[in-house]
């Protein structure tokens, strides 16, 4: 007996030893720096283990298959603590909290005001005491102060799941609003944004145009990576062109968080470096706002619920554009507007509410067009997230047709030049187009959805319009060369060839 009793402890002791050997410890060690986090494997590692993220409000964030003992993960300031939990076969052998600094001023974005002299800036914190931003001419003398306004939004105010599932929300923190008035003309304007609890780095942008000829970057439907791994590329070629570009138009589909919050947090993380140093205007897309029981839903339309229950309120919270009109709450907002920069005046539509002629918007558009004056801004641009024309699948779309129904009388009648669209995720070049033909009266009409999503839907024969088209991904580049002639590239995200080049000229 007492032989059995000391093989048996030993079987046991090995048994011990060997699950030991297999199973990581409890304790997982983790660091941090702005963007990522750095953690250490514990030993005994399996093909299959993962590690999975969690907010300490329960929201999910993201997991990551275990590849090595050191796994770098990106991370981006939630302002609230992260769970690491080290898991496999459904059960968490390790976890390890991270602590975030809630009060940093993140995300900072710039946005032109309907006033000269002006720039909006944009950011996130959890501070609640004397938010603000400091600017001067130069980086050590920022004696200028713009105190910030804020807002938030809630659980509640989103309209649907996944969205406001508790498992895919996260707090927004607050997101403050400070306006820097009396910017002198053509000037570099330093500056730093936040409270006396952080401040941000100082960086800088320059008020007026950088040169004699207008530069800017256009582009739709981005997101990040991986979800839209084209996204980074974009991104990378954006800030490769930052030096020389005035100014970023971002048509619809901003971050496709669709219902998960922490989207909204990567994608003005990846953007930041774009967006604190060049005005960042969005538009909304179907991706923003889309949801059952939308107002704006005619029997034809295929208006779906593409937002995953958003109905447009991290994107109208987050992105404070110069709107034409804000209705009390953030639902059925009026987000359409107009702004004008150098020689360019351009027309942001929202295709996602009624546009018809008789509508709001439709009624807006033309007293908009019709007060250009084109001795100041002598290229007009419309642009709307949803395209008048495509050459592809896409194009069967009834709100294709009914978009050019509406809209191209009021481009013919004020002579715009040329028409911005996303939504199809490819390039696509229009000739001067008027009613499906060539025509010198009409605008050019380009598709540049091309920045990030990966979705596609295949080419249909080439209408007598098409100028070039592309599924390549992307970026747009444009040069207001003077008063009459527009230079236009497509740049690829394939080592940066330019795939289409044209001049558009007035």
């Amino acid at each position: 007996h007492q032989a059995l009793t000391v093989m048996a402890a030993s079987v046991m002791l090995l048994a011990l030893v060997a699950l030991a050997a297999a199973a990581p410890s409890t304790r997982l060690d983790v660091s941090y720096t702005r963007g990522v986090a750095t953690v250490l494997v514990p030993p005994g590692a399996r093909t299959g283990d993962v590690l999975a993220l969690e907010a300490s409000s329960g929201a999910t964030l993201i997991s990551v298959n275990v590849t090595g003992p050191l796994m770098h993960v990106p991370l981006v300031n939630i302002r609230q603590p992260v769970i690491f939990k080290y898991v496999r076969d459904a059960r968490v052998l390790a976890t390890a909290r991270l602590q975030l600094d809630a009060l940093e001023p993140t995300q900072g974005h710039l946005a032109l005001t309907r006033k000269d002299g002006e720039m909006a800036i944009t950011w996130t914190s959890n501070a609640t005491r004397g938010a603000a931003a400091k600017w001067g001419l130069s980086p050590t003398a920022l004696s200028n102060i713009a105190y910030a306004t804020n807002l938030t939004y809630a659980i509640t105010d989103l309209c649907a799941a996944p969205a406001n599932d508790p498992k895919n929300f996260l707090d927004p923190g607050i997101i403050y609003t400070a306006v820097l008035t009396g910017l002198p003309a053509n000037s570099e304007i330093f500056y730093s944004f936040g409270s006396s609890a952080g401040w941000s780095a100082t960086t800088s942008f320059h008020h007026g145009l950088k040169a004699p000829t207008m530069r800017f970057i256009a582009f739709g439907d981005l997101g990040v990576p991986p979800h839209q791994d084209p996204a980074g590329r974009s991104t990378k070629h954006m800030l490769q062109h930052l030096n020389e570009t005035d100014l970023v138009i971002h048509i619809g589909d901003i971050s496709y968080a669709r219902g998960h919050a922490y989207m909204w947090d990567n994608f003005f993380h990846q953007i930041e470096p774009v967006a604190t140093r060049a005005p960042y205007m969005a538009s909304i897309g179907n991706h923003e706002y889309d949801y059952t029981g939308q107002p704006f839903k005619p029997s034809w339309s295929t208006y779906g619920t593409d937002s995953g229950g958003e109905c447009g309120v991290p994107y109208i919270a987050r992105l404070p554009m110069p709107y034409h009109a804000l209705a009390p709450g953030f639902r059925n907002r009026t987000v359409y507007y107009s702004f004008a920069m150098g020689p360019i005046h351009v027309a942001m539509l929202d295709s996602e509410v009624d546009f018809l002629a008789g509508s709001a918007q439709h009624g807006w558009l033309a007293a908009d067009l019709a007060a250009v004056d084109r001795s100041q801004t002598p290229f007009v641009i419309v642009t709307s997230h949803r395209p008048m024309y495509d050459s592809s699948l896409g194009g069967a779309l009834p709100e294709v047709e009914h978009l050019r129904n509406a809209i191209e009388p009021l481009l013919e009648q004020y002579k715009v030049d040329l028409v911005l669209v996303g939504h199809i995720h490819v390039y696509q070049r229009s000739c001067r187009v008027l009613a499906g033909k060539c025509n010198p009266a009409g605008p050019v009409h380009l598709t540049i959805g091309m920045a990030g999503n990966i979705a596609q839907t295949p080419w249909l024969d080439s209408p007598a319009w098409l100028q070039y088209r592309s599924m390549e991904h992307g970026i747009a580049l444009f040069e207001v060369a003077n008063s009459t002639a527009m230079h236009v590239q497509f740049e690829g995200n394939f080592e940066g060839h330019i795939l289409d080049d044209f001049w558009l000229y007035r």
